[in-house]
């Protein structure tokens, strides 16, 4: 399952976020160990667990592990035809407050057919992101 069928059930926004979002911003193929996705605080509910949980973890709980950003999911993906490979997503929880990861101001860019959502205004999540490694 997708990160943003995730999402969709849980009715929130994600947003890409490190080098899932250089790789979306600047138009290249998608690089790093990981996908980074991340949602505030306040969108961490009861339905968003309970999504996350279902798609995950419900028939391999060892696909989701708890950490100190928030959580790491391992999805199967199918790479070619019957050759499946799992890809760590790494789910940031921001716990503090930063302008740029509202909902309401989201910027929008399609990567492939499907539009993806960045913090906004990008480089202010840029400077920021230094002090959030």
């Amino acid at each position: 399952m997708k990160a943003e069928e995730i999402a969709d059930r849980a009715l929130l926004k994600l947003m890409v976020l490190d080098e899932t979002a250089d790789a979306i911003y600047n138009k290249k193929d998608l690089y790093g160990d990981c996908i980074t996705i991340g949602i505030r605080q306040a969108d961490n509910t009861s339905s968003f667990m309970t999504a996350l949980q279902y798609s995950v973890g419900e028939t391999h709980p060892e696909r989701l592990e708890e950490t100190y950003y928030g959580y790491l999911a391992k999805i199967s993906v199918e790479k070619a035809v019957g050759e499946l490979v799992e890809v760590p997503i790494k789910l940031r929880v921001f716990q503090n407050y930063y302008p740029f990861i509202h909902p309401d101001v989201l910027d929008a860019r399609l990567y492939g057919y499907v539009y993806y959502f960045l913090p906004n205004p990008y480089a202010d999540y840029l400077e920021a992101r230094k002090d959030m490694k």
